[in-house]
């Protein structure tokens, strides 16, 4: 599925009621920048119109552009919160890429340390071959400061659908 809710979204952060109101611009740029897909978008809109402001502060216009283009996506089930959006399984994905960074750095730092290494020129092509710890090193800070650039991003997450969620179920 496309991500069509970014338009939506940009849109709606235009509208006269949300850009008046920061809060509200800075809640709908959350939820552009947090959900992963258009079902846990239409979800948080959800919320967001449902517990925070209400759609009927939205011109006609706009109004009618937010749900022609819920039900173009068949993402009414998740707008009106009849259904949730399933949780990212890939979380703990993370973790691994951490722990493959942090032991392709050991290896390749022990590798280094007992002075294995070799260089030579390539048999079939006339190109230089390197074999060393160095590339475990490199590979393994890709994994591991890939990972910690991603676990960052998933608390940041978690921390706005947390208070998100939270705030919008104590208002009922």
């Amino acid at each position: 599925m496309t991500d069509s809710l970014k338009h939506l979204i940009d849109r709606l952060k235009r509208t006269k009621t949300i850009a008046s109101q920061p809060i509200h611009f800075e809640t709908l740029s959350s939820i552009d920048k947090f959900a992963d897909n258009d079902f846990y978008k239409a979800y948080l809109l959800g919320h967001f119109f449902r517990y925070k402001l209400d759609s009927d502060n939205l011109s006609a216009d706009d109004k009618t552009f937010l749900i022609e283009t819920i039900k173009s996506n068949n993402l009414e089930a998740y707008y009106y919160l009849k259904t949730k959006p399933d949780d990212d399984i890939f979380g703990t994905l993370i973790y691994l890429f951490i722990l493959v960074g942090l032991v392709a750095i050991i290896a390749g730092t022990i590798q280094l340390s007992n002075g294995y290494f070799w260089y030579g020129l390539g048999t079939k092509y006339l190109v230089p071959i390197i074999r060393e710890g160095g590339y475990k090193i490199i590979l393994g800070l890709v994994f591991f400061v890939g990972g910690l650039i991603r676990l960052r991003h998933e608390i940041k997450k978690k921390r706005f659908l947390n208070s998100f969620l939270t705030s919008t179920n104590n208002s009922n």
